[in-house]
C-alpha cells in the first residue's frame, strides 16, 4: 500500500498501491468492495508505460464522486467514481510526483514534486500548471525566473487556507534546517523541527468543503509528536 485516503463521515477507504491501483475497502466490514480503479484504465490509452506507484488519492471537497489520483511519475488523474471513467489527465513537466491537495473550491489543487517544487493547477485546464515555483530555491520561486538551485523533494503539502501552503521538505540540500514551511504569497516561515514523519493540520470543522482556515498543525517527528498553534499571526509550540 503506498496511499491512504478517508474523508469524514465516509463509509469507504481508498487504498492506493505500488502497482498503481484503487481498492475500496468497506469500514464497517473492513472487507473489498469489488470496485477497483486499475492503472491502465487511468492513462492514456496510447500510453503503454507504467504510471507508477500511487503515492495520492484525494477526494474533492465539493463532489465526493470526484477522486484525484497522483503517480509517481507525475500523471495526475481525475476520477469519476459513478461513470468509472477519466474526467481530466495532467501530465505534470517536472515528472516525479510526491503528493496532491485540493483547494477548498474543489476547482483548483496543488502538487508537491521530488525536485522541491510545487505546481498549481486548475481541473479545466489540464494542458499546463497555472504556476510553478520552488519556494525554497534561489530561482524559480514566484515571479524568479533565474535559474534554481537544487532542493529536496516536497514529501508533502496542504492548505492551510486558500492560498497559504504548508509542506515538508524543499529546502535546498546542504541546508542543516530541517522542518515545515508555511507560505503565503513570497513570506515564508520556516517551522524547525527534527526530521518530519507526517503532519495534518487542524481546522474549525470537519467538512473539507468549507472554506479552509486552519488553527493547529500536529506533526508526527521520529521520536515525538508536536503541536503548533496557528490561532494567532505568531506561531507557537
Amino acid at each position: 500500500i503506498s496511499s491512504v485516503s478517508i474523508s469524514f463521515q465516509s463509509k469507504w477507504i481508498y487504498l492506493g498501491t505500488k502497482a498503481g491501483n484503487v481498492h475500496v475497502v468497506n469500514i464497517e466490514s473492513f472487507q473489498l468492495s469489488g470496485y477497483t480503479i486499475h492503472w491502465n484504465k487511468a492513462i492514456e490509452r496510447s500510453q503503454k508505460e507504467h504510471p507508477g506507484p500511487l503515492y495520492e488519492i484525494c477526494e474533492n471537497p465539493q463532489d465526493a464522486n470526484k477522486l484525484l489520483l497522483g503517480y509517481e511519475t507525475g500523471l495526475i488523474v481525475l476520477w469519476d467514481l459513478k461513470s468509472k471513467v477519466v474526467d481530466q489527465r495532467f501530465q505534470s513537466p517536472q515528472k516525479s510526483l510526491r503528493s496532491v491537495a485540493w483547494y477548498s473550491d474543489g476547482k483548483q489543487f496543488v502538487s508537491s514534486h521530488q525536485d522541491g517544487s510545487l505546481s498549481v493547477w486548475n481541473i479545466k485546464n489540464p494542458q499546463r500548471p497555472l504556476e510553478m515555483f520552488t519556494p525554497h530555491s534561489n530561482g524559480r520561486s514566484r515571479g524568479d525566473s533565474t535559474k534554481a538551485t537544487a532542493c529536496s523533494p516536497i514529501t508533502k503539502v496542504c492548505l492551510v487556507r486558500d492560498s497559504c501552503f504548508l509542506f515538508s521538505g524543499g529546502l535546498h540540500y546542504g541546508s542543516k534546517c530541517k522542518g515545515l514551511t508555511i507560505m503565503e504569497g513570497k513570506t515564508k516561515k520556516l517551522l524547525h523541527t527534527k526530521p518530519v514523519v507526517d503532519f495534518v493540520s487542524i481546522t474549525d470543522t470537519p467538512w473539507e468543503s468549507d472554506e479552509v482556515d486552519a488553527v493547529g498543525i500536529i506533526v508526527l517527528l521520529q521520536t515525538e509528536l508536536i503541536v503548533y498553534d496557528l490561532s494567532n499571526s505568531a506561531v507557537s509550540q
